[in-house]
């Protein structure tokens, strides 16, 4: 779709869109397609509009379906698989991913071909996508959201019910219900990850942080905070979690036989705050996980909250 068709498109729906003459984030190709929402704050007013940059010209870009009521919008994106690098700069402080932890997370993220780093910085390696990707755009209670689909769809209707219905993770597509503070997931732990919660407390293997912001520790710095209540992060491997005692006297193993909680996994317990969104309140603890839009964005999109 040509670049002046595209933003008339958006247009017609009540929604502003700009096609940007440079990438939008660092990245060594400029030819993979980028995406993000951008913002701009006077005082107590905000502005949003979404911005795109097509990249190479044989990359596809085409809206499906509209929905003027909502201001929604469904988007096609079609591009061949390309390498490309990025940077991230590594973090100081105790709110943080450690440069350690963030090691492990790139070595098992499947999508990363490699990665080096510097003494500032890690560098990434990675593959835009070649499956045809589907994204729902529009109004999310006060401010723009992008929300990438797990299937494809030609309809609004049943994109939002993709959104709500099933979770993305790397080991596959998991159907439930979900609750949903702008970029995030929230999933109830079941008993069995309460019961290793509590065990890695119980013996000092985690500690509580209290009135955490979510995306430090979830591997998603950048915008207004989700802030939770109490926030821990399991950061201990599956030999770590059996020398713990957690199969000898408590709850059955998964029926599989595996583990239910793993490596870098967040969860949060009590209020969830977000300067955009309604305050979520929580008594058990529940598993954060990045919603469609976030698990499967690479750098060849780039997600503000």
């Amino acid at each position: 779709m040509k670049r002046e068709a595209l933003v008339k498109q958006f247009k017609k729906v009540g929604l502003v869109l700009k096609i940007t003459n440079e990438p939008i984030g660092f990245t060594s190709n400029d030819e993979i397609f980028q995406m993000d929402v951008g913002r701009k704050v006077v005082g107590t007013r905000r502005t949003e509009w979404f911005e795109i940059w097509p990249g190479n010209d044989d990359n596809i870009i085409q809206v499906l379906d509209v929905d003027h009521k909502l201001n929604q919008i469904l988007l096609l994106v079609h591009e061949p698989e390309r390498e490309f690098e990025t940077e991230e700069k590594k973090q100081t402080g105790s709110w943080v991913t450690k440069p350690a932890d963030r090691r492990k997370q790139f070595e098992e993220d499947r999508s990363i071909i490699r990665f080096r780093e510097t003494k500032t910085h890690f560098i990434v390696t990675e593959k835009s996508s070649s499956v045809v990707r589907h994204f729902l755009m529009g109004v999310d209670e006060r401010q723009l959201f992008v929300a990438q689909l797990i299937g494809g769809t030609t309809n609004i209707n049943e994109a939002r019910k993709q959104l709500g219905s099933s979770v993305k993770f790397h080991e596959g597509v998991r159907k439930m219900s979900p609750k949903r503070q702008g970029e995030w997931f929230f999933l109830k732990a079941t008993m069995e990850q309460e019961d290793i919660i509590n065990l890695f407390i119980e013996k000092n293997k985690v500690w509580v942080v209290k009135k955490a912001n979510i995306g430090q520790y979830a591997g998603r710095v950048g915008g207004n905070p989700h802030v939770a209540d109490e926030l821990v992060l399991i950061t201990n491997d599956k030999a770590t979690i059996e020398r713990l005692g957690w199969s000898k006297g408590r709850r059955k193993r998964h029926p599989k036989g595996n583990l239910p909680i793993s490596y870098n996994q967040v969860y949060v317990r009590g209020k969830i705050r977000h300067i955009d969104h309604k305050t979520l309140k929580y008594t058990h603890w529940y598993q954060v996980v990045l919603n469609n839009e976030g698990s499967t964005a690479s750098a060849t999109q780039t997600w503000i909250d």
